[in-house]
Formats: C-alpha cells, structure tokens, sequence
C-alpha cells in the first residue's frame, strides 16, 4: 500500500478521536482522559513516523526541501500542546481551552499534508517511489504501534 493511503488513514483515526472528545465534557473525566490518551498516543507514533519516513525523503528533493523544515516546526508545536494538555486536568476550562487549540492544530495538520504536501511529493516520486514509501511507513507504524512509555514520553 502506498504511504499516503496509510497516512490518511491515520488522519481519519485522529479525525474520529477529535469528534469524540469534541462531545466530552467535564463530567466526563474519566471518559476524556481515555480518550484523549488514545489520541495523544495516536497522534505522537503519527508524527513519529511521518518524521522517519517522509521528511527524510522531503529533504533529497529541492523543490520541496523547505516543507520539511515547516512540517518538522509543526511537529514540535504539536507535541507542546499535547504534552501540555498532558498536565492540566481534564475537567478543568483550561483544558477544553487548550484542547480547542490543539484540535484546530491538528486539523490543519491534516489539510496542510492531504491538500498542499502529499500532493507536492507525490509529484516529485515515481509510483514505485510511493509504494516504497508505503513500505517504510508500514514497517514503522508495527514498530510503533504500541509504544512503549518511554517512547511516548521521549516524543
């Protein structure tokens, strides 16, 4: 399977894990929290892989060397909020806050790479490039599919 047809998939897990906390509310502790580390997990082994896999190959090509350096400030931006959101109980105001923050982060995310960079590196690789890539970022997503909490926790 190609790498962005992986990718996507995991911006549909991510998408339906945001709908679901978008519901929660401060009754909802115990519910939120699961399903917020549910998301934290998924979205950190994501940006995990995407580092590892794709914006290696983002950098051996000028016209889309720059997206790199972007994609890879976005990611440290990411991993802030969400060790953030970490730290602050989730039946507080200041975690909706934070939390509406960092879904309006991740949907952009996801836009960003399925409308502007996918498209970009699907241009500058040939289609066995992609399949290639495809096999890469499956090789990850086994190796990172369930963290360990050291590997969380160093993301």
């Amino acid at each position: 399977m190609n790498a962005f047809t992986l990718l996507k998939r995991d911006h549909e897990r991510i998408g339906h894990l945001i709908a679901k906390l978008e519901v929660t509310t401060e009754r909802t502790g115990k519910y939120r929290t699961e399903l917020f580390d549910q998301l934290r997990r998924e979205v950190l082994a994501h940006l995990l892989i995407e580092e590892e896999t794709l914006y290696p190959v983002l950098k051996d090509f000028r016209p889309i060397r720059s997206l790199a350096t972007e994609a890879m400030e976005e990611h440290t931006a990411l991993k802030f909020l969400l060790e953030d959101l970490a730290s602050i109980p989730v039946h507080s105001t200041a975690w909706a806050v934070k939390f509406e923050a960092l879904r309006e982060s991740l949907l952009l995310h996801v836009e960003e790479r399925e409308k502007n960079l996918f498209p970009k590196v699907r241009r500058a690789l040939s289609p066995e490039d992609w399949e290639n890539l495809g096999s890469l970022v499956e090789e990850a997503k086994l190796r990172v599919s369930a963290p360990s909490p050291s590997l969380v926790s160093s993301l």
